[in-house]
């Protein structure tokens, strides 16, 4: 990581790890003026498998279907991390692929309650408002200038 200019994190943070909020902290600290941190949020998850629930793929909307999403928030440590100049936050749960979750375009986005299937992973990466690739040539083009 030391010859790195861009580090991407994604993770399922759990609270288990005490030590994590203080870590996480000193490694932005330590980077260099010239690296980026881009931290990926999960997407959101479900009380439920949709594919069982659904009973196949296209949307069966005169079944009645109610599920609890679960939106999987960064941690606060993170959210409020001092040197947010060193940090690019995306949320995916804020992609508009997951406005009717768990479907995209009356299909089944998730393999089960807490995967994408290859289709909702597709149309994710089609549609990511945050444009992950944008943000990766924008900090390289930043650091040109440096």
């Amino acid at each position: 990581m030391k010859r790195s200019k861009i580090i991407i994190v994604s993770s399922a943070w759990t609270s288990k790890l005490k030590s994590l909020p203080y870590a996480f902290q000193q490694f932005i600290t330590n980077l260099r003026s010239d690296q980026k941190v881009i931290v990926i949020s999960d997407y959101p998850t479900f009380d439920k498998n949709p594919l069982r629930s659904n009973r196949g793929i296209i949307h069966k909307k005169e079944k009645s279907q109610v599920y609890e999403l679960r939106q999987n928030k960064l941690p606060d440590f993170i959210i409020d991390l001092k040197d947010r100049d060193k940090l690019i936050i995306v949320n995916f749960g804020e992609s508009e692929v997951f406005n009717d979750a768990p479907f995209y375009n009356d299909t089944i986005m998730y393999y089960d309650k807490d995967h994408l299937n290859y289709y909702g992973s597709s149309k994710l990466g089609e549609n990511d408002n945050s444009n992950i690739s944008s943000i990766i040539k924008q900090i390289q083009n930043n650091n040109k200038k440096i």
